[in-house]
């Protein structure tokens, strides 16, 4: 492959677990590629206000995507805000899927592993999408509980656990840290 904008053999990446660091993990890793003149999509499921790592994002030339914000946790939701939700969820995964299968480089799905749990986004529709991609395309799938299946379909599997957090301490999430 010539194409100096294109992986020569993308894989398939999890960053999981109930510890610190899955998206900020996700996010080195979309900087790097993009330092490298590489193309990154960088889409978010579930998050409601816009973190600070965006901004950053979109200066060094990622296109940065994002579900509908939600206003509410997912267990707040009533069944109506869950199926909007779901409707916006789906159509923001179908747009960074096609955008950067055309691209290349890397695409980076944030909290998509709880937005299929959660039911917003139907399992069978990632799985196609990490059997049918670009061969040059890598991914990134970062949440909580992956299913065997993504296991099984991932080239790295990351599981980060939280062994002490300041949460439990009372200290709450901080602007630049956590968020």
């Amino acid at each position: 492959m010539n194409n100096p904008y294109c992986l020569e053999r993308g894989l398939i990446h999890i960053y999981s677990g109930d510890g610190k660091g899955k998206t900020t993990a996700a996010i080195g890793l979309a900087v790097r590629c993009l330092g490298s003149g590489l193309p990154a999509v960088f889409c978010q499921f579930l998050k409601g206000v816009d973190s600070c790592e965006l901004a950053p994002l979109k200066t060094l030339g990622a296109t940065v995507m994002k579900a509908a914000e939600n206003k509410k946790f997912f267990f707040e939701m009533s069944e109506a805000e869950k199926k909007e939700a779901a409707v916006s969820h789906l159509a923001c995964f179908k747009e960074a899927a096609a955008l950067a299968q055309k691209s290349g480089g890397i695409l980076v799905l944030d909290e998509i592993l709880d937005a299929v749990n959660c039911g917003l986004i139907p399992a069978e529709d990632v799985t196609e999408l990490l059997r049918e991609r670009s061969s040059s395309l890598e991914i990134v799938l970062t949440g909580r509980n992956p299913s065997d299946e993504f296991i099984r379909l991932c080239d790295y599997h990351t599981d980060l656990v939280c062994i002490k957090h300041p949460y439990k301490n009372g200290i709450t999430a901080r602007k630049g840290i956590e968020y």
